[in-house]
């Protein structure tokens, strides 16, 4: 396997990861709000 697959293979990886958890807090992703003290 060539450098470049791996690190081909490595962004995908991450790039999946990142999408599931956005499904998982598709709620929350969106929903950061600063409250006042």
């Amino acid at each position: 396997m060539t450098p470049f697959k791996t690190v081909l293979g490595m962004i995908i990886i991450i790039c999946l990861t990142i999408i599931l958890f956005a499904f998982i807090n598709r709620g929350t992703l969106c929903d950061l709000k600063i409250y006042p003290k």
